[in-house]
Formats: C-alpha cells, structure tokens, sequence
C-alpha cells in the first residue's frame, strides 16, 4: 500500500475497477460520491444561518446557549469548554458581525474575555443525504454520507463509528454486497438520530 499525499485521487469509475473496495471518506464535497450521485441518490443543502467557529480565553461550566437581538436579527452563539481557561464559542447569524462586533453584542458574557480567530471564516452548512451509502464496491462514509450539524459537534464521531461498523460488517458478512448492507443497515437508525 503507497500513501499519496496531497495528490489528487483518480476519478470513482477508475478506483472502482482497481480495486474491491472504495471507501469515500472524503468530505462533504467528496469527489467520489459527486460523480456517482445518482447512483447514491445524493441530496446536497447549504443551509442558513451563516455560522463562523471561534474561541474564547474563557472556559464556560458546561455547554450554554447564548442569543444577542440585533437590529439586523438574532445572534446565536453556541459555547463549551474544552480545555482549563479556554472554550469554543460557535455563532450563527443572519449577517456577518465582526469579531469585534461579537465581542461587543456577547461583552455581558465575556467580561475581559477575549474572542479568538484561527482561520476563522463564515461558512454555510452544507446537509449531504443519500438513499444509498454504496454502489457497487464503492461505498461512503462520514461526510460523504451524511452530513451532522456543525452545532451537535459530532461529525468525526460519526465518520469513526461508521469506519468501525464498516469493518466490522466487513469480517462479518461473506460477500461484500452482503457486508456493505449490513453497515448502512446498521449505522443508518444511529446516523439519522443525531
């Protein structure tokens, strides 16, 4: 096995008559399931509220719910701590307040606190479903199935679990149409749950 790093994958009607399996666990702009998406019956949303992620140099108790009316619609921010001193601080809104801005509408909540930036930019959610999860030897996962919103933090949870269902269902089923049912089977009622 030969790690391409950064290279650009070859396109889904090549990897699938390479190899026995393809695992697309490239995102939710994943190349993969973008060619075969009427085969995978794929549905692709970008959502509002803008949302950017950003953090505080202030460790909150537990998760909190933070809202800020403006004249220009509701500010939200989603807040949890994740280390001592430290938290991430995940706002949506309707327009695109600046730091600055956030830190004056939220400055109640953050007294001294400041708000950090780490390649911080707004984004739009993009929800990815699909009537199927495999076609042929090729199947998905993470992302690239399914897509969890940004709020409930659990996408790379989502993307292990179906990783660890897919091999499980692989040593566990003969054939692989077989074991490729068996993990949508089993990881779909868990998936759309979240």
């Amino acid at each position: 096995m030969r790690l391409h790093e950064g290279a650009r994958a070859p396109d889904a009607a090549s990897l699938s008559a390479e190899y026995d399996l393809v695992v697309a666990a490239d995102g939710a702009g994943s190349t993969i399931r973008t060619a075969l998406a009427e085969r995978f019956g794929t549905t692709v949303e970008r959502t509002a509220p803008d949302y950017v992620w950003l953090g505080a140099d202030r460790s909150f108790d537990s998760l909190t719910f933070l809202v800020s009316d403006t004249p220009r619609g509701p500010v939200v921010a989603h807040v949890y701590p994740y280390e001592p001193g430290r938290s991430t601080f995940l706002v949506e809104a309707a327009f695109k307040p600046t730091v600055d801005e956030l830190s004056e509408l939220f400055a109640d909540r953050l007294p001294g606190a400041r708000l950090l930036e780490n390649q911080s930019r707004w984004s739009r959610f993009t929800q990815v479903s699909n009537a199927a999860w495999s076609h042929g030897n090729v199947v998905l996962v993470g992302d690239a199935a399914h897509t969890a919103h940004y709020s409930v933090g659990s996408g790379t949870r989502l993307a292990l679990d179906d990783a660890r269902a897919l091999a499980a269902a692989l040593r566990a089923e003969p054939s692989l149409p077989g074991a490729l049912a068996a993990y949508e089977t089993g990881r779909r009622p868990a998936v759309e749950h979240t």
